[in-house]
């Protein structure tokens, strides 16, 4: 609902969230958000090994109308469904993100669900990297659902590197289209496909840390996430 909401201005930030739903709960998330959030801060989170007992296991769940909503610096792994999933709402903000090897399920690394033709902005999603691991060429990356098969998913995209790790094509966006064809409807234009650089990726057991030499640090502007000090390393 876009209704007024007495919920608005919170601060989510350094929190490590991990193992939920553990293979026996649905339709779960590690941040699940709804309504209208003016203000609402997420920052600074490390959330991984969220799976369900089937589908609907997301790493960040932004449900029925969140809307007004930042979140950055936060990272997202190993998650049974995308990484990151909006349902309906407008005017939210992802920057300087990590979503990695999510969902070997269809909705990719990152989701928008639209229950309406949307005369607004669903979101913006600039300066992240999004690292998958899935072997499976024409894996759809950005998934979109909409009732109108043929409306523009009314989002803003730029700056972000997209790397899958056996070099398998991705796809985007509703017509699932193949990256060159993606810019070519204005989304993504500065972006690239490229491999990060995080250092010792191949072990899948270190937190992201990135080299300085990255392209995404270089070229698109992301900027290095801190460490938690709660985060334990280990797969």
């Amino acid at each position: 609902s876009y209704d007024e909401s007495s919920c608005y201005n919170h601060r989510i930030s350094f929190n490590y969230i991990h193992h939920i739903g553990q293979y026996i709960l649905s339709d779960l998330a590690g941040i699940y958000t709804c309504g209208l959030l003016n203000g609402t801060l997420i920052i600074n989170n490390v959330l991984h090994d969220i799976y369900g007992y089937f589908l609907y296991d997301w790493g960040l769940y932004l449900a029925d109308g969140t809307s007004q909503l930042m979140i950055t610096n936060t990272i997202v792994y190993n998650t049974g469904s995308a990484a990151l999933t909006m349902i309906y709402g407008f005017n939210n903000t992802f920057q300087n993100n990590i979503l990695a090897r999510s969902s070997n399920q269809s909705d990719g690394a990152l989701s928008l669900y639209r229950r309406e033709s949307p005369n607004h902005l669903s979101f913006t999603f600039r300066h992240n990297i999004i690292y998958d691991i899935v072997n499976e060429s024409g894996r759809w990356i950005f998934q979109v659902q909409a009732p109108d098969p043929f409306s523009s998913p009314f989002v803003i995209m730029d700056y972000n590197c997209y790397f899958n790790t056996y070099g398998n094509m991705m796809i985007f966006g509703l017509g699932r289209l193949v990256f060159s064809e993606w810019q070519e409807t204005n989304h993504d234009m500065n972006s690239f496909i490229t491999d990060p650089l995080f250092i010792h990726a191949e072990s899948q057991c270190n937190f992201f840390n990135i080299s300085i030499g990255s392209p995404a640090v270089k070229n698109l502007g992301f900027i290095p996430i801190k460490q938690l000090f709660q985060w334990k390393s280990g797969c």
